[in-house]
């Protein structure tokens, strides 16, 4: 019973995840340009691209770990805060470099926007990472 209560909830997560996903590129869609849709494509993708380096493990970590104390949990949402701040910083950084490279300086404002992705991202790690471990 318990096994398939947790799937329900993951599904639904899931569900809900990308139902909010697909809402969002609709909004996104109707408001900007296609110029500026191109520039927002561009931005997304160099986040996404930056965005794999996030997680370097840490969730699988905080998943498999056998003895899960709460100097582990607190060690590894250090690291991970760390990590995801030098990736804001990165991101930022590229859009500086990417405004110029492109000319263009919609990309340095989008990237500008986005680099507070990979901090937001850092406040779903420990609850993803428990939710995943315990699968409640």
């Amino acid at each position: 019973m318990a096994v398939r209560r947790s799937l329900a909830w993951m599904a639904l997560g899931q569900g809900a995840f990308c139902a909010l996903q697909f809402a969002g590129s609709v909004i996104v869609a109707r408001l900007l340009t296609p110029y500026e849709i191109g520039v927002f494509a561009i931005a997304m993708a160099v986040v996404g691209l930056l965005g794999v380096l996030q997680a370097m493990g840490l969730n699988n970590f905080l998943i498999r770990e056998r003895e899960l104390t709460p100097d582990l949990v607190g060690s590894a949402a250090a690291a991970n805060a760390l990590i995801c701040l030098l990736l804001a910083a990165l991101i930022a950084g590229l859009g500086y470099l990417g405004g110029a490279l492109f000319a263009e300086p919609g990309v340095r404002k989008e990237l500008l926007v986005l680099a507070v992705v990979p901090i937001i991202g850092h406040f779903a790690f420990v609850p993803g990472a428990m939710l995943e471990r315990e699968g409640d």
